[in-house]
């Protein structure tokens, strides 16, 4: 890896900024105080972002964001946990850079479109393949708690979407959770956060979503409450409290005329496929305005077919599997 003091002559970020000119413009007003920076023999391990091997120094506003720079010019090879590291010194110093968001396609002459991102219009998240899709559903969990209830909510079903397209089982359970999509949230964890929020902050709000948690017709509503106030507390608790209070569903099993097939496997088929098999209205009906698959609405049609039309789904599922 190679850094300010190791880019001899600095050939190697000059050729990265003439192919990425509008990374120039940002680094030249940062660096307009022009500070002098120390030799390499006085700094100890604590100025850099990767303190083992003495890389990519963080002691001022200038070296933070001239390490950000080397680190994306690096994406796919630069430690995650260096990149933390760089991106809490830039956020530290109010430096408008994302570096955990710039993984190793960004690096690449591969052209992105919007649909290649978790976060579109920031352009943050990439996912193209497994790789990336790993790498970006890591970055969203470390900063999930950061987040607002829909960045949240919306990420991991964007991440969860792109698994089901590349063929991703492994789906952390935890992200499963933060989607809010098959899972269960009940009364008593409902009430038991809030009386937890409401004897940490002493804001009574917490204190009367608690009293009406089993009343509660709109529970996701609740949730979302109970976010917006605990950021009005200075308190980022998204994904503590989308955790505890959502649990993925022991339902996650559908049985298919004897056989057992995970609700992922099926929400997998893709909607237009399902022309094959059943009528557009009722198509629409198990795929909500975003084309997620909904696992009560599929059990509800399904349970009102013939024993010849459940033949027919469980031929048409077991041939996707």
């Amino acid at each position: 890896m190679i850094d300010f003091y190791s880019d001899e002559n600095g050939s190697f970020i000059k050729e990265y900024l003439k192919q990425n000119p509008t990374e120039l413009d940002k680094l030249e007003k940062t660096a307009s105080v022009n500070e002098e920076w120390p030799p390499f023999s006085s700094l100890t391990k604590e100025a850099f972002a990767d303190p083992i091997n003495m890389k990519f120094p963080i002691f001022s506003k200038t070296a933070a964001h001239t390490s950000a720079i080397y680190a994306k010019a690096q994406a796919d090879i630069v430690p995650l946990e260096v990149k933390e590291r760089i991106q809490e010194a830039c956020d530290i110093f109010e430096i408008d850079e994302d570096v955990l968001g710039y993984q190793k396609i960004a690096s690449s002459n591969v052209e992105l479109e919007d649909n290649d991102f978790i976060f579109p219009e920031q352009k943050k998240l990439p996912v193209v393949d497994k790789e990336t899709w790993e790498l970006s559903s890591d970055i969203f969990l470390k900063v999930a708690e950061e987040l607002s209830f829909e960045d949240a909510v919306i990420g991991a079903r964007r991440l969860i979407k792109k698994a089901h397209e590349l063929n991703i089982n492994m789906i952390p359970e935890e992200l499963k959770r933060l989607s809010l999509k098959n899972v269960h949230i009940s009364d008593e964890m409902l009430k038991k956060q809030s009386v937890e929020l409401f004897l940490e902050t002493g804001d009574s709000r917490f204190n009367e979503i608690a009293k009406t948690a089993s009343a509660n017709d709109n529970k996701i509503e609740a949730i979302r409450t109970m976010i917006e106030i605990c950021r009005e507390n200075n308190m980022d608790k998204t994904k503590t409290i989308l955790s505890k209070i959502a649990s993925v569903s022991k339902d996650d099993i559908i049985t298919i005329n004897g056989l057992n097939v995970h609700v992922d496997k099926i929400a997998s088929i893709p909607e237009d496929e399902w022309k094959e098999v059943l009528p557009y209205e009722e198509i629409d009906y198990i795929f909500d305005d975003n084309g997620e698959f909904n696992k009560e609405a599929f059990e509800k049609i399904y349970n009102t077919l013939s024993d010849t039309e459940k033949d027919i789904i469980e031929s048409f599922i077991q041939k996707r599997l």
